[in-house]
């Protein structure tokens, strides 16, 4: 390899690494695994959605750790039946045994039999762990059963009641091994293993999420990978992509953003991607359905959302009663984020990749429309801002101390509509953030602080004019209007952009609201 990288040109260079991809972050996780590997005993949960990297974080896990790890890896597939998910657990079980003998010089004797349901598998693979344990195993040689995807193994009910029995009579006791269980959907992981009481229940000794990167961290991702790409570029990806490494690991960084989502490959993937995304996280339901709703509308509350349902999918009356199922699943796996407002919850789009193939499949990938492709930046700008806002990181708390606002006392809101009565809508915010707790104003009453944000994805510097704050201005003075519900409210106005803004000192000097300004490319610096 050195070879080869010594007569390559530079960005020929760049491109075979990025072509390798080299694993990248995820140094607390690993850190976290290892420590619970030590321990001995252990049952430990990864969550996270698809794409963000739990599989890879597990692999990562078994290279780098300083003890010896056999693996030994069973993966659900949603398409495959319960009679082929036995059948090939006990294949791998079978090489996993081959490989040992192999490594250890060893003649593993168990049952060879094919087992003929989880019961007999189970077995099969106690009496593995304990025949590893008082010959193999120590304490610098480790066993890590490793269940991935597990969801898809509990097609038939009992898979789930023999682990359980298998980890309460054995693995809980072996000082030497680890079970590791991931899986997709967080909601499913919470209702089947953290909270049903008849498995599993306050057995898991630790829970770990693998979150999607931070913008920080994307940045960082796509310098190793380009050091000479620019912020814009970056910020451009992370709108797209959001913090999911997977979809960035399709890109030549060599090349301009809108050059790559050209690429016929890359389009042909993500439409494959757009139909496999929820079909493979969750059960069947809306989760399609309502992501596709949100992608036009970013926030609906649940009324309309049932109303929009309805005419959208006919599946709707067959899954009605799991629509709330179904949000808490796109919930926990952060697609989506919930907040209520007086007495109605709103349901707002959280994650920048769910927005952009939704919005580009129906568009017909027609990135050199100039119109087209602005609109689709200036919603996406909202939607990872949001994002961002929601991921209490240190780029959140940068952002928000720019406003004074506490990072830890806030409701965020997403395309928020100012109106007038039920149904007359005065004004559109592209985010609102409402501190949960009063302040003081000059020894006076108390108040709460609202903020209004109005974001910029402008490619130059924005010379913002008198007419265009004036137009923000009214904003604020018809959100202190048509919400003046007995709360005294303080009305603040926080301008975010791309890049910078340029505005004269006599402009400023006739403001009626406190106004900050923020540039994401000045962050990222």
């Amino acid at each position: 390899m050195d070879y080869i990288l010594e007569n390559l040109k530079s960005d020929d260079k760049i491109f075979l690494l990025m072509s390798l991809n080299m694993f990248f972050g995820r140094k607390e996780e690993i850190k976290e695994l290892n420590k619970e590997l030590n321990i001995g005993g252990r049952l430990v949960v990864l969550t996270g959605r698809r794409r963000v990297g739990k599989t890879e974080t597990a692999n990562e896990f078994q290279k780098k750790s300083n003890k010896k790890i056999l693996m030994l890896k069973f993966t659900g597939n949603i398409n495959m039946n319960n009679k082929e998910s036995l059948r090939e657990c006990d294949y791998q079980l079978e090489q996993f045994i081959k490989n040992i003998n192999k490594d250890f010089h060893l003649d593993i004797s168990i049952d060879k039999n094919q087992p003929k349901n989880w019961n007999s598998f189970h077995h099969k693979l106690e009496q593995l762990v304990l025949f590893l344990e008082k010959h193999v195993l120590n304490k610098d040689v480790k066993l890590v059963l490793f269940f991935d995807e597990i969801n898809w193994f509990t097609k038939d009910r009992t898979f789930l009641t023999e682990l359980g029995q298998l980890y309460n009579q054995t693995l809980c006791n072996s000082k030497n091994t680890m079970t590791l269980l991931a899986g997709s959907s967080a909601g499913w992981i919470r209702k089947k293993i953290l909270e049903d009481k008849k498995v599993l229940y306050g057995r898991v000794n630790k829970v770990i999420e693998i979150k999607p990167f931070s913008l920080l961290e994307i940045k960082q991702y796509c310098q190793m990978n380009n050091p000479n790409i620019n912020m814009e570029d970056i910020i451009t990806y992370y709108l797209a992509f959001g913090g999911i490494l997977k979809y960035y690991e399709k890109i030549d960084f060599r090349r301009l953003p809108i050059e790559n989502f050209q690429n016929n490959f890359f389009q042909n993937y993500i439409t494959l991607e757009k139909e496999q995304i929820f079909d493979s996280m969750f059960e069947s339901g809306l989760h399609k359905e309502i992501m596709q709703l949100l992608s036009t509308s970013k926030n609906i509350n649940e009324n309309g959302l049932r109303t929009n349902l309805i005419k959208l999918s006919e599946k709707f009356g067959e899954h009605r009663t799991k629509l709330i199922d179904d949000l808490n699943d796109l919930e926990s796996c952060r697609f989506i984020v919930k907040q209520k407002n007086k007495n109605q919850i709103h349901f707002m789009l959280n994650d920048p990749f769910s927005y952009f193939i939704n919005y580009w499949v129906s568009n017909n990938y027609l990135f050199t429309n100039n119109n087209y492709y602005n609109t689709w930046k200036g919603n996406a700008f909202e939607i990872m801002l949001f994002n961002i806002l929601n991921n209490n990181d240190s780029l959140t708390k940068e952002i928000l101390d720019a406003a004074a606002i506490n990072v830890n006392d806030k409701q965020i809101f997403l395309n928020w509509f100012i109106r007038e009565g039920k149904n007359k809508i005065v004004s559109q915010l592209d985010l609102l953030i409402k501190s949960n707790s009063y302040g003081i104003k000059n020894n006076e009453a108390l108040y709460r602080k609202h903020t209004i944000l109005e974001l910029k994805n402008y490619d130059d510097t924005w010379n913002i004019t008198k007419k265009e704050l004036d137009e923000i201005i009214k904003k604020a003075t018809n959100y202190n209007f048509y919400n003046n519900t007995g709360d005294n409210i303080q009305t603040n106005i926080l301008i975010v952009t791309m890049k910078y803004v340029n505005i004269s000192d006599e402009v400023l000097k006739t403001l009626k609201f406190p106004i900050s300004f923020v540039s994401i490319n000045e962050f990222l610096k």
